[in-house]
């Protein structure tokens, strides 16, 4: 019989930077078609591994030189670097008699675009690896709704293997606090106000309450995946559009603007998720934050 420690081992030696683990009943408040069952029936454990951002990568974005280092290419390449530790899991896991199934990499095409069946909100992850990794323990909701860890603060991405296996389960966090409560850095840095600290968001996971601001997904998509505000960094590339979304956006506001912004920098834009030198406002300024914090032992 396998344990939580041999698995760790695997996850780690494929090449994670942390690796957490959590039971399935974790997951039970979790919205209908975003529970690991709807994934894959049977469902036992959830495995949760993380691949860290370079630090000066995303420190250094958007400042000079740092607009050279488009975060676009990180983010594909700790993608891809999540899937192959996912399958090489995976086929650990099946080849001693254990059923494993690993969610898809939020992206590029890891979320949905509009809503689905029960599915009601617009631009939604398949399933969300931010909420399991809190749930195995590695870490808290930070106010831009990322998952903050002891380790590296916002900057690393997530992927969730499922299996039938029955692991050890890792302790809910409860270390010292990851995002003060007095802490607004990310909800003023964010170009377009997309946080709503006056609505938050409240969710139980593992019998522990989280909140964290109202997110207004089309606006955040509007200056990160669809590049349609100048931040700084785009105008490096030669990109000129710029336009301010109206107050609640809707998909075809976004096919107008994408229409209007391809043919005024037809040779650069390229859509959504294409050559960006963003991460996001939010990340870039809670990784300044959080290692001055570190740096004074906060």
């Amino acid at each position: 019989m396998m344990t939580s420690a041999e698995v760790k081992a695997v996850v780690k030696e494929a090449g994670a930077d942390l690796v957490g683990i959590a039971s399935v009943d974790r997951f039970s408040e979790a919205p209908p078609m975003r529970r690991p069952e709807d994934l894959l029936p049977g469902t036992r454990s959830v495995i949760v591994a993380a691949v860290r951002y370079p630090l000066e990568g995303v420190r250094r974005i958007g400042e000079p030189p740092g607009y050279a280092l488009p975060s676009i290419d990180y983010a594909g390449a700790i993608c891809r670097k999540l899937e192959d530790i996912s399958l090489h899991v995976m086929r650990w896991l099946e080849d001693r008699g254990a059923l494993a199934l690993s969610a898809p990499v939020t992206w590029p095409i890891g979320w949905r675009v509009r809503p689905y069946k029960d599915m009601e909100q617009p631009l939604q992850a398949m399933f969300s690896h931010r909420h399991a990794a809190v749930a195995a323990g590695m870490g808290v909701f930070g106010k831009h709704t990322l998952v903050m860890t002891p380790e590296f603060g916002p900057r690393q991405r997530f992927i969730s293997i499922l299996t039938d296996a029955e692991l050890e389960p890792d302790p809910m966090y409860g270390g010292k606090a990851l995002c003060p409560e007095s802490c607004q850095a990310c909800v003023k840095a964010c170009p377009l106000s997309c946080m709503d600290c006056s609505k938050p968001q409240h969710l139980s996971i593992g019998g522990q309450a989280f909140s964290y601001p109202s997110l207004d997904n089309m606006r955040c998509a509007w200056v990160e995946q669809y590049r349609l505000k100048q931040v700084d960094g785009l105008e490096y590339y030669g990109l000129t559009y710029d336009c301010d979304p109206p107050e609640n956006i809707t998909y075809e506001d976004v096919d107008k603007a994408i229409k209007e912004a391809m043919a005024t920098d037809k040779l650069q834009y390229s859509g959504p998720n294409g050559m960006t030198a963003t991460l996001g406002e939010c990340i870039r300024t809670c990784v300044k934050v959080f290692e001055q914090r570190r740096g004074k032992g906060i």
